[in-house]
């Protein structure tokens, strides 16, 4: 007969949940970008309640399949395979994102003489240490107290000056390492 089946497979009829998804998160994605940039939240709820209702549909065609029968156990031991690599690759890919930062914050390369965090970095986190500082000195806003005044200076000089443990290399520093003393 034509309209029986003659494999144990489920070929999937065209659906439109791709597209609307696709849509949706494009919807999301810019309405997130307008967001940013001052304007209203609603582009950004219009994409999410839009994925949102993708993934509620999508899901429901898949479960309806299932009642229907078209999973035979070949396609569910599909399902399984491809969900079970798919939490392989997962822990694969964290699991190679934190190797990497765990060696080169325990062993730096060459390729960043040896230090860590690499120099670039260090001058970005002396720069968004300075950046608290104008904003603590505008008249507007409450007197923060003399101590924790101190104590903020004294974290940022120790960062900018790139201090360790073992003290900093400068010959008067305001860090209170162990160099505080000398001349």
């Amino acid at each position: 007969m034509a309209g029986q089946r003659q494999h144990d497979y489920h070929i999937l009829p065209p659906s439109i949940w791709p597209f609307i998804g696709a849509a949706g998160g494009f919807t999301l994605l810019f309405g997130l970008v307008l967001l940013f940039h001052g304007n209203g939240p609603w582009v950004a709820m219009i994409g999410l309640v839009t994925v949102l209702y993708t993934m509620f549909c999508w899901w429901s065609d898949v479960i309806a399949e299932a009642r229907i029968g078209d999973h035979t156990p070949v396609v569910q031991i599909g399902l399984r395979y491809g969900m079970i690599m798919f939490i392989v690759s997962e822990i694969m890919f964290f699991s190679a994102w934190f190797w990497s930062f765990f060696k080169n914050a325990l062993y730096p390369m060459a390729a960043i003489d040896h230090t860590w965090p690499p120099p670039g970095i260090e001058t970005s986190i002396s720069a968004m240490s300075g950046a608290c500082s104008p904003t603590w000195m505008r008249p507007d806003w409450p007197r923060i107290p003399s101590s924790f005044t101190r104590r903020t200076k004294v974290s940022t000089s120790a960062i900018t000056a790139g201090t360790t443990s073992a003290g900093c290399t400068r010959s008067r520093c305001a860090c209170r390492c162990s160099c505080a003393g000398r001349a």
